[in-house]
């Protein structure tokens, strides 16, 4: 943020930023390694650990053979510095008609939207770090969304939470049963 103020001969104006918040320990830490590093970068010097700067990425993807989600104010994918970030998941069509009435059905769908995002991103099953899955039901449908899971998932399987939940998007036509929260690793 930058404020500009005159100075005293009143002719020219002098651009000052304001100081970064100093509210943690961790914010002043973080700014004075990246000041370190950005000074030993000018000076051509090697950087510590051999790490390497890598450049930032951010990317929107949105399949053609998925829903438009930007109808709704969002995107299928977004790949942002080396992690592939997917909206949920549901078991619909690109005309958004639910796959079927049974939370396999439906699983077995967003399974394959899931892989449609993927291969999007350049990615598989296999680069799933993390998958959250939203169910209605639970108790009663969780047998019927093993089976899908198992189809897609090997070891070495990713994290996993399954939560249980009253209802789910009604931007589909008819009752959604289940929804996966996905992240991919894109570098390594």
């Amino acid at each position: 943020m930058r404020s500009t103020s005159a100075s005293r001969s009143g002719s020219r104006s002098v651009a000052r930023r304001r100081p970064m918040s100093d509210s943690s320990s961790s914010n002043r830490s973080t700014r004075h390694a990246f000041e370190r590093f950005r000074a030993r970068s000018r000076k051509g010097l090697t950087i510590p650990n051999g790490m390497v700067p890598t450049a930032m990425t951010d990317e929107i993807i949105n399949p053609g053979e998925l829903f438009d989600a930007t109808e709704f104010g969002f995107s299928q994918a977004r790949e942002r510095n080396g992690v592939l970030h997917l909206s949920g998941q549901i078991g619909v069509d690109s005309e958004l008609r639910v796959a079927g009435d049974d939370v396999e059905s439906q699983a077995r769908k967003a399974f394959e939207n899931l892989g449609v995002a993927l291969e999007a991103a350049g990615k598989g099953y296999d680069d799933v770090g993390k998958v959250v899955t939203y169910m209605v039901d639970l108790e009663d449908n969780v047998g019927g969304y093993r089976e899908p899971w198992s189809e897609v998932f090997d070891k070495p399987y990713p994290c996993h939470t399954l939560v249980g939940v009253d209802q789910l998007s009604p931007i589909a036509d008819g009752e959604l049963l289940v929804e996966l929260d996905v992240e991919a690793v894109l570098d390594e």
